[in-house]
């Protein structure tokens, strides 16, 4: 399926030319190189169609108001079940010659103002004619912007407002959210060679598994935890860290596994690249993985290229040769091993990492969203 909402925040909302790291490894390639060209990615034989929502953007589809001459205008389909309205301008406007947030080739993302409370907030116009090229982009969205109400009083996830509908775009406002991403937090420190400490690293984690636990007992698997689907509230990187992207998330029941392909490359688990059926402990190997970067600024497998490191995905044997593993507890590497457990049945559930001797130990004061709304 197409990564139509594949970066809520990050890739809209920052750009399309947003810093994207490709590849790590155990042994080598750094998180400065990270994901390149395929974020997501798909096991079926379509998985070349992801890369559609990279494309270049036609301003008139993406905020625009004009139409090219010869062109003829025509109602698109409409996508969202229960928008709060047809025109965004009845109720927001947007603040003149204040730059974009972030352009990309499904749509922009532009500051906008409720005139009643005064609030700035983010405003996401899809192109509806990119978006109904392909009818599961259309579910995507839906189902997106469904999990996202869902999720509304959630504290440690980036709030919806409204949505809109006309007939040439679907209009998404939220929270507007002044932090950085995780992961470009993540990448500054790399670049100057400051690895997380223990005590920052259990801090994040932590953090990251109260929204995977929120979202188990909402109900919502999110398919797709790594650090560009994070980002702080606010400048102060110790601020709560939200989940902004459901781009691939999936409503669940106990006992009803799902079997969606799409994936990211170095976050997937081994359960999806099999192609069967996998249930809400894919999110706790993506938060491993991210535990493991977080204090190495590499991957956990590798191998080479994309099929070698799918396939070291697939072999779940982590390894902490060299630096700076042998600075780290055992107790953390512990931890790591218990999260990437190649069966999810004997992997650790949220409240059984957030539980763990490591955690409990390393972590110190930090604005998380309380546990009363996990």
């Amino acid at each position: 399926m197409g990564n139509l909402l594949a970066r809520l925040y990050n890739y809209y909302y920052y750009g399309a030319t947003n810093s994207q790291s490709n590849a790590g490894s155990n042994n080598g390639t750094s998180l400065s190189h990270e994901e390149g060209s395929e974020a997501k990615s798909s096991t079926d034989e379509s998985r070349s169609s992801n890369t559609s929502s990279r494309t270049s953007t036609d301003s008139d589809d993406c905020g625009g108001t004009s139409i090219r001459k010869g062109d003829h205008h025509h109602r698109q389909p409409v996508v969202l079940k229960n928008p709060t309205g047809r025109n965004i301008h009845e109720k927001y406007y947007w603040i003149p010659h204040r730059r974009e947030l972030g352009r990309g080739g499904w749509g922009v993302v532009r500051v906008c103002i409720d005139p009643d409370s005064g609030e700035e907030l983010a405003c996401k116009s899809i192109s509806k004619r990119k978006m109904l090229q392909n009818d599961e982009n259309v579910e995507c969205v839906r189902r997106e912007v469904a999990i996202l109400y869902h999720l509304k009083n959630c504290p440690n996830v980036v709030t919806i407002k409204d949505t809109f509908e006309d007939d040439d775009q679907v209009h998404i406002v939220m929270e507007l959210l002044k932090g950085k991403l995780l992961h470009d937090a993540m990448a500054e420190r790399e670049e100057l060679d400051l690895t997380y400490t223990e005590e920052e690293a259990s801090n994040l984690i932590t953090a990251i598994v109260q929204v995977i636990k929120t979202l188990h007992n909402n109900g919502v698997m999110h398919r797709d935890i790594k650090p560009d689907n994070f980002m702080f509230q606010s400048a102060d990187e110790t601020s709560t860290l939200k989940a902004i992207d459901f781009g691939l998330s999936h409503f669940y029941k106990p006992g009803e596994p799902c079997k969606l392909k799409t994936f990211s490359d170095y976050y997937v688990a081994p359960e999806v690249l099999r192609g069967g059926t996998h249930g809400p402990k894919v999110d706790i190997w993506g938060a491993g993985v991210l535990l493991f970067v977080l204090l190495s600024f590499k991957y956990p497998f590798w191998g080479g290229n994309r099929d070698g490191m799918l396939r070291a995905v697939a072999r779940a044997e982590v390894c902490f040769n060299g630096h700076p593993w042998r600075n780290i507890s055992k107790n953390a590497k512990d931890l790591i091993k218990k999260m990437l457990h190649p069966d999810p049945r004997e992997r650790l559930t949220a409240e059984q990492v957030l539980n763990d001797p490591w955690l409990k130990t390393s972590r110190k004061h930090y604005h998380m969203a309380s546990d009363a709304d996990n």
